[in-house]
């Protein structure tokens, strides 16, 4: 079964209350039907080392910004060249 993904919004909100200490991870997990309390507990563990960057997730996806910038800095540079001569040399 997939893993579900949780928006920032509601990451940021859980780990909010969790950290004003009026509840716990177990309630919190109830509350937002959220499969396992270690999910709360790494988002608070993200949050406290990176801020709310910390409970965004990415898995992968690049804005199309991103995007054009490798491509045209692998164009620049001959970086596609290198790649195939590495593999195929």
């Amino acid at each position: 079964m997939p893993k579900k993904m949780y928006n920032t919004e509601l990451k940021l909100e859980i780990v909010q209350k969790y950290l004003q200490g009026s509840v716990g991870v177990k309630q919190l997990a109830e509350k937002y039907h959220i499969g396992s309390k270690a999910d709360i507990q790494k988002w608070v563990a993200a949050y406290r080392e990176n801020g709310i960057s910390g409970l965004c997730t990415t898995h992968g996806t690049y804005t199309g910004d991103f995007k054009i910038s490798v491509v045209e800095y692998m164009h620049n540079k001959g970086a596609t060249l290198l790649i195939y001569h590495r593999f195929h040399g």
